[in-house]
């Protein structure tokens, strides 16, 4: 089996994204971390122009992440900032729930 290739040629974006304002919308995303569920990080990660090893230790803690990062983040994902801030306050509030 090749890979597949999810870019969009009309946009030259990754179709996956589109599924990420639904999901959000539908419920079936509820945290930051679920977005990697549908999308793989390391796509995103490319595309706002993080390194991984850099995406990984934020994502261990959130808190950390710069607000200007997800700000490109809900961008590339088609979310509003208010989606993305409600994402990653319920990772924060899961990481204190032990339920990660």
């Amino acid at each position: 089996m090749g890979s597949r290739n999810y870019i969009d040629p009309k946009t030259g974006k990754d179709s996956r994204y589109d599924l990420i304002p639904v999901m959000v919308e539908d419920g079936k995303i509820e945290r930051l971390a679920d977005i990697f569920l549908f999308i793989p990080k390391t796509t995103v990660a490319k595309d706002i122009g993080l390194r991984l090893d850099t995406w990984d230790r934020w994502m261990a803690k959130p808190e950390l992440f710069p607000l200007r990062r997800l700000l490109q983040i809900a961008e590339v994902c088609g979310l509003t900032e208010r989606q993305m801030m409600d994402l990653v306050l319920e990772e924060l509030e899961a990481k204190k729930r032990g339920n990660l």
